[in-house]
C-alpha cells in the first residue's frame, strides 16, 4: 500500500487526518468529514477505509452535491480519471478482500442516488460470492423477527423500504380498486396503508406470532405461519400477492412461485423485491451484512415461467439501503 512508503510523518498525518474525519462525522459534521476522508485518498488512494468512510458519510448530506462529490472523489484518485474509472480502480484495488462488504454497498447506494440504478446493480455484485453452504433455518428467521418486532417501525430504513416499494408496486395497481391483497411476511404492516387503497380485503401473512400481532389492527385477517404453507390455502382467490424485503432468506424461489400462484386467481398480481445477483451466476450469496441470497434474472424468470407466470416488468430501487428490484409478474 502506498501509504507505507510515506514514513512515519506520512503515516502520522493520514492517521490524524482520519481520526479528525471520523470525529466531525460522529458530531454531524458530514460535509466537513468528508473533505478531510478526500484529502487522504489524494495522499493514499488505497486507503480503504477513507473510501468507506467517504461514502458512508455521504449518505447524509443533500442530494444536490452527490454529483460534485463524486467527482472531486475520482479526482482525489487521479485528477481527471473520470467516476467509472475511478469505480473499476476501487473494484481492482479492493474487490478480492474479505472486508469489502461495505465500501461496495455504500458505493452502489451512492450510484443510485446519481440515478444509475444498473451502475449500482453492478457495484453491489462485487459484494457476493458463490454459495458455499449457507443457509437460513425457519428457527433463526423468526427469531430474529421476534426480537426486531416491538422496534422495527421505529427504523427508518424499515419505513423507507415500505414506501419506496409501494411506489414501485403503484406501476401495477394505479387505478385499481377492491382487490384481495395478500401481503406475504407482512412483518409489522409497513405496507399496509400504502395498500388499503386498492383493496376490498387486505391479508396479511407472517412467520413471525409477535410481528403479526404488531400489524393485526392494519389487516382484515391475519394469518401466522410460513407462508409456502399459508399462500396456498387462499385458494386461487387473490388478485394480488405482494412480499418485500424477505426472498433473499432463500437459496430456492421455486417454492416461493408456486405458493404465489397457488394463491393468485388467474390473471393476478405478484409484486416482490428481490437483489439480483449478475446474469449467468445463478444464486450467490453477500459477503457481509444481513445475509442474503441474491437470484440473476435469467434463473428468477425461468422460475416464474415454470410456476405459470409472464413477466411485466421491474424497477430497481433503494430496498433496505441496497439496490434491489421490484419485480412484476402475471398470472
Amino acid at each position: 500500500m502506498a501509504v507505507a512508503d510515506k514514513g512515519p510523518s506520512g503515516v502520522v498525518e493520514l492517521r490524524a487526518l482520519y481520526n479528525a474525519a471520523v470525529d466531525l462525522g460522529e458530531r454531524g459534521e458530514f460535509a466537513a468529514a468528508v473533505h478531510n476522508l478526500l484529502k487522504i485518498i489524494g495522499i493514499d488512494k488505497y486507503h480503504i477505509d477513507a473510501h468507506t468512510v467517504m461514502f458512508l458519510w455521504s449518505r447524509q448530506l443533500p442530494e444536490s452535491v452527490i454529483q460534485p462529490l463524486a467527482q472531486l472523489w475520482a479526482d482525489s484518485i487521479a485528477p481527471g480519471i473520470g467516476i467509472d474509472a475511478a469505480e473499476e480502480f476501487v473494484i481492482e484495488a479492493f474487490g478480492d478482500r474479505l472486508d469489502r462488504y461495505t465500501l461496495f454497498s455504500e458505493l452502489a447506494i451512492f450510484e443510485l442516488r446519481r440515478g444509475r440504478p444498473q451502475r449500482a446493480e453492478e457495484i453491489f455484485s462485487v459484494c457476493m460470492d458463490d454459495l458455499d453452504g449457507q443457509r437460513w433455518e425457519i428457527e433463526e428467521v423468526e427469531s430474529k423477527y421476534e426480537k426486531a418486532a416491538e422496534a422495527y417501525d421505529e427504523n427508518p430504513i424499515h419505513v423507507e423500504a415500505a414506501a419506496l416499494f409501494c411506489r414501485a408496486a403503484g406501476a401495477y395497481l394505479a387505478e385499481k380498486t377492491g382487490l384481495l391483497i395478500a401481503d406475504a411476511a407482512c412483518g409489522t404492516g409497513g405496507l399496509a396503508r400504502h395498500l388499503r387503497p386498492h383493496a376490498s380485503k387486505l391479508i396479511g401473512l407472517d412467520l413471525s406470532a409477535p410481528m403479526a400481532d404488531q400489524a393485526r389492527t392494519l389487516y382484515d385477517e391475519i394469518v401466522v405461519g410460513d407462508m409456502f404453507q399459508t399462500l396456498p390455502q387462499l385458494g386461487h382467490s387473490a388478485d394480488v400477492v405482494v412480499c418485500c424485503g424477505t426472498t433473499y432468506y432463500f437459496e430456492d424461489l421455486a417454492p416461493f412461485f408456486e405458493a404465489a400462484a397457488a394463491a393468485l386467481k388467474p390473471g393476478g398480481l405478484l409484486i416482490f423485491s428481490d437483489c439480483a445477483a449478475p446474469e449467468g451466476r445463478g444464486v450467490m450469496v453477500t459477503c457481509g451484512g444481513t445475509k442474503r441470497f441474491c437470484h440473476s434474472p435469467d434463473l428468477l424468470r425461468d422460475l416464474a415461467r415454470q410456476a405459470g407466470f409472464t413477466e411485466l416488468s421491474y424497477e430497481i430501487i433503494r430496498c433496505f439501503q441496497l439496490p434491489g428490484r421490484v419485480w412484476g409478474f402475471k398470472r
